[in-house]
C-alpha cells in the first residue's frame, strides 16, 4: 500500500503528484492523507504522539481515519 504523507494542500505542486501517484498506483493508495502541520514536530518536542499532544488537530483526525481504513481492509480480507 502507498500512503500519502506530509500533503500540504496549499501548494499546488503537491496535487499533482498526489494525482500522479493515484493513477500510477490505483486502489492501492490509502484515500486517507496525512497532512503537513506542526503539530508532529510540536508533539515530538513534548514526546507525545500527535494523538496525545493534540487530540482534535487535523493530523490527529487523519492518523484516525487511516487506522479505520486499514481496520476495515483487514476485515475484507477475511
Amino acid at each position: 500500500r502507498v500512503l500519502v504523507t506530509m500533503r500540504d494542500a496549499r501548494v499546488t505542486l503537491q496535487a499533482e503528484y498526489e494525482a500522479q501517484m493515484r493513477a500510477a498506483f490505483g486502489r492501492e493508495v490509502f484515500q486517507t492523507v496525512i497532512p503537513r502541520t506542526a503539530v508532529y514536530e510540536n508533539a515530538a518536542s513534548t514526546h507525545k504522539s500527535a494523538l496525545q499532544f493534540a487530540p482534535s488537530s487535523p493530523a490527529a483526525h487523519a492518523y484516525r481515519a487511516l487506522a479505520e481504513e486499514v481496520r476495515q481492509l483487514q476485515a475484507k480480507a477475511k
